[in-house]
C-alpha cells in the first residue's frame, strides 16, 4: 500500500476524517482531502491519484456526475463510492465505478478495496495495446484494438473479437478500468463496448438504444438510457 495515493471526497469532515485514520493505519503514501466533488476534480487537474474514495449524496455536483466527468480524464483513478445507501449500486457499475462501500465502512473492507488496486497496478507492465487472457496451457495477449465488446454472464467474464471469444479474470468494471474509457464505454450493466467497432445505432424505446456491432455475427446490445446519453455525445449524435 506504501506507494498509493488516495483522494479522500466527502462533505461530511468526520467521515473524511475516519477514512483517513484507516487509510493511514494501512500505511497508504499520501491521503488527500475534499469537501466537495467540484473540489475533487480541481485536484485530479493538479495531482495524480491512484484511488479516490467518493461520496455519492453531496451538494451540488453528485458523486455519480462527478464520475461521468473523471471517466473521460485522460489518467482517471479508480474510483470506489462510499456511501450510506445501497440504492445506487448499479448506476455505480454502469458508471465502470471500481467499488462500492457501505457505510461504515469495515477496515478489513477497505484494504480488499486497497490490495485490488494493488494487483491491477502489477498487472500494468504487460504492453497497453494488449490484454491477457489465461488459457488453460498458455496466456493469449490479445490486440486490445481487435476487442470488440465484453460481457457479463453470471460471475463470468467474457471479450469477444471479431470471430472468437474468451473468458477473462475480471469483472466487468475492472475491464473497463485496464482497457481505458477513450475506445471503450459501459454501455450497460452486462456490456462493455469498444466504441470503434460500432456498426449501426437505432433508437429504442424510452430513450435507450441498440449497437450493431461488425463482428460476424452482427451482435446487437442495449444501451441504458443513462449511457445513451453519453454515447451520443462521444459519436456527434
Amino acid at each position: 500500500m506504501n506507494n498509493l495515493r488516495v483522494l479522500v471526497v466527502d462533505d461530511d469532515p468526520i467521515a473524511r476524517k475516519e477514512l483517513r485514520s484507516m487509510l493511514e493505519r494501512l500505511q497508504v503514501e499520501a491521503v488527500d482531502e475534499a469537501a466537495t466533488a467540484v473540489e475533487a476534480l480541481v485536484q485530479l487537474q493538479q495531482r495524480r491519484y491512484d484511488l479516490l474514495l467518493l461520496d455519492i449524496q453531496m451538494p451540488g455536483l453528485s458523486g455519480i456526475e462527478a464520475l461521468k466527468v473523471i471517466n473521460h480524464m485522460p489518467q482517471r483513478p479508480h474510483v470506489a463510492f462510499v456511501t450510506a445507501f445501497s440504492d445506487h449500486t448499479l448506476e455505480a457499475f454502469e458508471e465502470a465505478a471500481f467499488d462500492y462501500l457501505l457505510k461504515p465502512v469495515r477496515e478489513d473492507r477497505l484494504r480488499r478495496t486497497l490490495e485490488r488496486v494493488v494487483s491491477m497496478q502489477s498487472g500494468t507492465m504487460t504492453s497497453p495495446g494488449k490484454l491477457p487472457v489465461h488459457l488453460e496451457d498458455r496466456i493469449l495477449l490479445l490486440e486490445i484494438d481487435e476487442i470488440r465488446f465484453a460481457y457479463a454472464r453470471g460471475d463470468r467474464t467474457f471479450v469477444v473479437l471479431f470471430d472468437r471469444e474468451y473468458p477473462v479474470r475480471y469483472t466487468l468494471g475492472e475491464l473497463a478500468q485496464r482497457l481505458g474509457r477513450r475506445a471503450f464505454l459501459r454501455v450497460h450493466r452486462s456490456y462493455l463496448v469498444n466504441v470503434d467497432h460500432i456498426k449501426e445505432v437505432h433508437p429504442f424505446f424510452s430513450g435507450t438504444l441498440i449497437l450493431r456491432i461488425d463482428d460476424h455475427k452482427n451482435t446487437e446490445i442495449p444501451v441504458s438510457r443513462s449511457a445513451a446519453r453519453t454515447l451520443r455525445l462521444l459519436l456527434g449524435l
